[in-house]
């Protein structure tokens, strides 16, 4: 079929699907647009050629014409030169080109398939530059579209930008081409959309933040849905694109300043340099959302990683930089990272990166922090997660947060406050807030006085500093309930044989009891039970904990196993238990084969053969300690 060109006159465009599928690639790499307009620092003049034909301008081997054959309802034709839509057709050109402007490129050249650039510091040595070009041209027989080619001007579009002296811009043609642009009504037009826009991503702060409801709609398995939220987007980025944003070209000269946020779900950066006034330009932003567990690390790690992924994204910018990379960030902890004595295996990663710039780090307030904080922050964008402020917030058996109910308490409650947004570091507090701090968490009623490795990390989920640990060691060793209530820990017996996980919930299941604990009274009954039924699914986790007699017998025990557990589960094929007279007895071994149960008891004094329920065992055993008296008699 023949295609409009931009002249009036007509292309002929075949369909070259099927041959391309079986042609092995020419993987000659395309030029990076980024780095073409690095080039461009300080030149003041440019001229702009377009080459004509481009790939009709190289033949094809002979004797392989006849794979480029086509039919036509008169006869069947054959290309003798390089057609369009080819597969290896850029690759191929842009490796001749290359070569016949080797000499001059990245000097005063920059390529990119058909479209040359040629840039100068002034006019006369522009002009020269230019003959060179052409005569290089002329010797390899390579032809210039003269209608298309600009020569020696100051403003020229090139690759969709218009370039200007030490900045550059959206080209004013694409800028009209998005505002007629109409709201996608299907995938493929928002992906043409994103497609677009993606081209001119660090023109546009929040990029990815702001097009994550457009992304999230082309995800395959995804019903097509446009709602508020995708109209938001979308208005956003064209308005984004209309305001005609300015991009200073990169100076290596200069000094760089780099600044990085992360909120809860995505990092941000913005690379800038100072003109001769002191007046700050943006040169590039970035920003990434964070996925699989960066989402889960704490805030002091997904800072560094904000500061990693933006040295990695301007690395040919930060290398080798006359001055130092100044580093901002809003989190003050970041500060000491170069001076810390101890470093896991994550952070010694990203030392060892960073070990190749000249940079600095220098913490500046949140509030002084706007631009990288809009990269990194976004309503719409964020997830639901609460912020508590000491105060426990619940939730209902939906997993949603109980907030209309706690609201009136909250509002009422004289804790301090400890959201991230407030306290951007722990250390600000006195030491002995910090403290006080450090002690609510671990006596919280949920927390149960647990060991120093525990405590620690509920604190960094918001907060670190320098010597937090060392407080946290401190104040746990002082702990007289932790003291009281922690598990002994010896050398293993002997090395354990592992028992076959079960393939589904509640087929395979394990009993013990927790005995010799205070009578506690059943209020509704007035029954007093002084042990608990442990019944854990082997797959799950998932535990009942029943009330128990020690005193019962294996009739009873039967009654609790057929109302607990059976009732709600089914019939397990297999329990695993003690060695207990119950669970010995006649009456219960034949009431499992009765069932058809398979029945494995664990070896005799050696109970790590039923470990997973002997562990949970000591885990509530600690948390019911932390809350008795010393004599543990209540």
């Amino acid at each position: 079929m023949f295609v409009p060109k931009k002249n009036g006159k007509l292309q002929l465009v075949i369909d070259y699907q099927q041959l391309n599928k079986i042609t092995r690639k020419d993987r000659t790499p395309l030029p990076l647009i980024t780095e073409l307009r690095d080039r461009l620092w300080g030149k003041r003049w440019f001229t702009a050629l377009d080459l004509k034909g481009a790939y009709n301008l190289i033949r094809i081997k002979e004797g392989n014409e006849w794979k480029t054959a086509f039919r036509t309802k008169f006869s069947l034709y054959e290309y003798l030169v390089i057609p369009f839509g080819l597969t290896n057709a850029p690759a191929t050109f842009q490796r001749i080109i290359n070569q016949v402007l080797r000499e001059y490129l990245d000097i005063f050249v920059v390529i990119y398939l058909n479209d040359i650039l040629i840039f100068s510091d002034d006019l006369g040595t522009h002009k020269e530059h230019v003959h060179k070009v052409l005569k290089k041209l002329e010797d390899a027989k390579l032809l210039v579209e003269p209608e298309k080619s600009h020569f020696h001007i100051q403003e020229v579009n090139f690759l969709g930008h218009t370039i200007r002296p030490n900045e550059i811009r959206i080209e004013q043609g694409k800028i009209a081409a998005v505002k007629d642009w109409g709201t996608p009504k299907t995938v493929k037009e928002v992906q043409a959309f994103l497609g677009f826009a993606n081209y001119y991503r660090r023109f546009i702060k929040d990029y990815r933040k702001i097009t994550a409801p457009l992304h999230n709609i082309t995800k395959k398995g995804i019903e097509f849905q446009w709602n508020n939220r995708q109209q938001k987007a979308f208005d956003e980025i064209k308005n984004r694109i209309l305001s005609e944003p300015v991009l200073q070209i990169f100076d290596p000269t200069k000094e760089v300043e780099l600044e990085t946020d992360t909120s809860d779900y995505a990092i941000g950066a913005q690379l800038s340099q100072r003109d001769n006034d002191g007046v700050l330009h943006p040169v590039a932003f970035f920003s990434k959302k964070l996925h699989g567990a960066e989402l889960n690390y704490p805030i002091y790690n997904k800072e560094f990683i904000a500061i990693i992924r933006a040295f990695e994204e301007f690395e040919h910018y930060c290398l080798g930089t006359i001055h130092k990379v100044k580093v901002y960030t809003d989190h003050k902890n970041i500060q000491y990272f170069a001076t810390t004595q101890q470093l896991n295996r994550r952070q010694i990663r990203y030392a060892e990166y960073l070990s190749q710039f000249d940079y600095e780090i220098i913490h500046r307030k949140g509030s002084e922090n706007r631009r990288a904080d809009a990269l990194s922050r976004k309503p719409e964008y964020e997830q639901a997660v609460p912020k508590t402020n000491g105060q426990l917030l619940t939730t209902n058996d939906k997993g949603h947060l109980v907030q209309k109910a706690l609201g009136a308490t909250l509002k009422k409650t004289a804790h301090a406050k400890v959201q991230i947004d407030t306290i951007p570091s722990l250390e600000k507090l006195q030491q002995e807030a910090r403290i006080a701090l450090i002690k609510e968490i671990h006596e919280h009623p949920l927390s149960g006085h647990q060991g120093v490795k525990k405590t620690l990390d509920r604190i960094k989920r918001h907060h670190n500093y320098p010597g937090l640990r060392r407080e946290v060691q401190t104040m746990v060793s002082e702990c007289d309930t932790y003291a009281r209530i922690k598990s002994a820990r010896h050398k293993p017996y002997r090395e354990l044989k592992p028992v076959s996980v079960p393939e589904q919930p509640w087929q395979s299941v394990s009993f013990n009891h927790i005995i010799k604990l205070p009578k506690s009274k059943e209020p509704m009954t007035g029954v007093e039970y002084d042990s608990i039924l442990v019944v854990i699914d082997r797959l799950t986790k998932y535990g009942h904990f029943i009330p128990y007699k020690e005193a019962s017998s294996a009739e009873d025990l039967a009654y609790q196993f057929l109302r607990h557990m059976v009732s709600h589960h089914g019939l397990p094929d297999e329990i695993i238990s003690d060695r207990g007279t119950t669970f010995a007895s006649k009456f219960w071994q034949s009431l499992m084969a009765q069932m058809g149960t398979k029945h494995k008891l664990s070896t005799a004094y050696h109970p790590q053969s039923n470990g997973q329920t002997e562990r949970l065992n000591q885990t509530l055993e600690q948390y019911l300690r932390a809350y008795i008296n010393y004599e543990q008699d209540n």
